[in-house]
């Protein structure tokens, strides 16, 4: 019996040690996972604060790129703009006044000794092409044409040539027009001056010469400088105009002014040449000097486009 006793309670023991084992690998169980929950989620919530800050940085970096590619076009563009400001300075070049190609533009500027006194390129205002008298362009071009023998027809009535009169064809006024103005004007009878003029029609003109006035001009001028800038050449002079009326000479700033500078006897002066070196030497400081624009074609050739006082 006492045996029998003593084997009950080994049982009971070995099933209480055998309870408290599951008991403590149940709670072993429970504690690991909850150890391994809580070192997974931690590790998530780290991965998403580096993806966040990483994604932060990137942003950042994204806008600082960004940033910066703004400042390095705007820098480049200063660079640029810097470049070309001093790439086109440095085209201006001086002329020497007495060179052929000044010359020859100085001789473009539409302002020719004449007995009608009219109004030339050398106004108290900006003058262009488009708002000189149209008679003025034409008679100027006229005066710089140079026509030869073939190009003329003489001019006959009832029969018998009439001396020193010619037609030609307007064509050839059209050429010295584009080669001076840059484009050819619009065809109509004209004067010249001293009983000269040119009657349009049909596309030919004709020449007359004959009568006189006791009207007179002079244009008395000096080249002072000459340069070049880019497409753009400049010629600035001295200028005064003499006009003479029955015997009485005035001097004007501009050929539209109507403020005598000064009056004189014009019987003391029997030539042009006489007379221009009488005012250059007496007159200088009262002569307004004037800017003349001269504009580039394509073929490199220069045509007069504007006059106006600078002073």
């Amino acid at each position: 019996m006492e045996e029998k006793k003593n084997e009950n309670e080994e049982r009971k023991i070995v099933k209480i040690r055998l309870s408290t084992a599951i008991l403590c690998f149940i709670i072993l169980a429970l504690t690991l996972g909850l150890v391994f929950m809580y070192l997974y989620y931690n590790k998530k919530d780290d991965n998403k604060s580096t993806t966040s800050t990483s994604s932060n940085m990137s942003s950042n970096f994204s806008e600082n790129k960004n940033e910066n590619t703004v400042a390095n076009k705007v820098q480049n563009a200063l660079e640029n703009n810097t470049t070309n400001t001093s790439n086109l300075a440095s085209t201006k070049e001086d002329l020497d006044v007495n060179s052929e190609l000044v010359k020859k533009l100085y001789n473009y500027i539409p302002a020719f000794n004449e007995n009608r006194i009219q109004n030339n390129a050398y106004q108290t205002k900006k003058v262009t092409k488009e708002t000189l008298d149209n008679k003025v362009l034409l008679a100027y071009a006229f005066k710089n044409l140079k026509l030869s023998e073939s190009d003329k027809t003489t001019v006959v009535e009832n029969g018998e040539k009439i001396e020193g009169w010619y037609t030609f064809n307007a064509e050839k006024l059209h050429e010295k027009e584009k080669e001076m103005y840059g484009n050819a004007i619009s065809d109509e009878s004209f004067e010249i001056g001293y009983g000269q003029g040119c009657t349009y029609s049909n596309g030919k003109y004709s020449f007359s010469s004959g009568g006189g006035s006791d009207e007179w001009m002079v244009n008395v001028r000096t080249i002072t400088k000459a340069n070049k800038e880019n497409d753009m050449l400049y010629i600035e002079d001295k200028y005064i105009v003499s006009k003479e009326k029955e015997n009485k000479l005035a001097l004007y700033t501009a050929s539209d002014s109507n403020e005598k500078l000064v009056v004189m006897d014009g019987s003391n002066y029997t030539d042009d040449d006489t007379l221009i070196k009488e005012i250059q030497s007496k007159y200088e400081n009262k002569m307004t000097t004037y800017k003349h624009t001269f504009k580039k074609n394509s073929d490199g050739s220069y045509y007069w486009y504007s006059t106006e006082p600078i002073e």
